[in-house]
């Protein structure tokens, strides 16, 4: 998918722990979003079939970020870990919302973590000079930064992730907490 960065070791450990704490939080997004769906559809007196479907789509993209996050780790010499909770069966669906609403949030931020390491560890090499002098190809750069491109593309993915829990919180006539 893409090329590993010129990334210090002790830059690409700290990028690994903050993936793999972000990947523990997709996957339970993956368990948890179809649950949510159910709980929302069939057990609660509320029928939103437009809440439902973002909830559908947000399952279906924490996926797509799932396998990003493990690419990326896997790419930096990691393991992912796939430790997660599970919700249990809940009829609170607000709460559930508001506290989802905090993961996402959560998750954006370890995206922004990881960007900024990636930025301050990453190896001062040829590369780094040929960029200075304006003689590195866009072909290189874009080798380069690889890693950033792809977390700056889950920023935004989660951000937008945060508008659509937003949404559907305000769709239900719930408090949005701060």
């Amino acid at each position: 998918m893409f090329a590993v960065d010129r990334i210090t070791e002790d830059g690409k450990k700290a990028i690994v722990s903050l993936l793999n704490k972000s990947i523990e939080l997709e996957y339970a997004f993956i368990f948890n979003y179809p649950r949510l769906i159910d709980q929302l559809v069939n057990i609660e007196p509320i029928t939103q079939e437009r809440v439902a479907k973002k909830l559908e789509l947000l399952g279906k993209e924490s996926i797509q970020h799932a396998h990003w996050i493990m690419q990326l780790i896997e790419g930096l010499g990691g393991e992912p870990q796939l430790p997660f909770e599970v919700i249990d069966r809940m009829t609170d669906i607000p709460s559930l919302l508001l506290k989802q609403l905090d993961k996402e949030k959560l998750v954006q931020s370890l995206f922004q973590q990881a960007k900024l390491v990636v930025e301050q560890n990453q190896a001062k090499g040829i590369l780094a000079k040929m960029k200075t002098m304006g003689a590195a190809s866009p072909d290189m750069v874009k080798e380069r930064s690889s890693t950033l491109r792809v977390l700056e593309r889950l920023e935004i993915d989660e951000g937008r992730h945060i508008k659509l829990v937003q949404n559907m919180i305000s769709e239900l006539n719930l408090p949005m907490q701060q």
